[in-house]
């Protein structure tokens, strides 16, 4: 689904962007714009791969890429794309690589707690969502800290925030 829906993201970017998409990719965008969700386990449905790979290669779509610190474009679809795309396309068995991992993001939303040990310490970790709209929650999760832990993108420095 990153691969579909970061394109998707792309290409409506392009949009605010008053870039467009070469005449003669014109006809993958409505694949891409419709791609259904593929479940766990499910392989990757192969009409999609040479699309995918056209768009991506489209000027346009490079220079939206370029320009995607104006539109809070995530890291974790290029590194997808680059993998995938670049030269293992007709490879439906593609696997993983570590960069794949790293570059992995999920939105968390609401309060998730984990607990794990430490040495012999129960540690209990709690993820309070970094969205501006999760931070309201944040007060409740203050009581007995002993300590603090900001995780954040590096490579998102320059980026605008999502929510702005």
């Amino acid at each position: 689904n990153n691969l579909t829906h970061g394109l998707k993201y792309l290409l409506d970017t392009m949009v605010n962007m008053n870039l467009e998409v070469s005449d003669d990719n014109l006809q993958y965008i409505e694949l891409i714009e419709e791609a259904q969700d593929i479940r766990d386990g499910q392989p990757f449905p192969e009409e999609y791969l040479e699309p995918l790979r056209l768009l991506w290669e489209d000027p346009s779509v490079q220079k939206c890429w370029e320009r995607g610190n104006e539109a809070a474009l995530p890291d974790k679809y290029i590194s997808y794309r680059a993998s995938m795309l670049a030269s293992t396309c007709t490879d439906i068995f593609y696997v993983l690589i570590e960069q794949d991992i790293v570059h992995t993001r999920a939105r968390t939303i609401g309060i998730t707690e984990t607990v794990f040990n430490l040495r012999e310490n129960e540690m209990l970790m709690v993820d309070v969502g970094g969205q501006k709209s999760e931070r309201r929650k944040w007060i409740h999760c203050f009581q007995d800290v002993t300590s603090i832990l900001f995780l954040v993108s590096l490579s998102g420095y320059h980026q605008m925030p999502y929510e702005d």
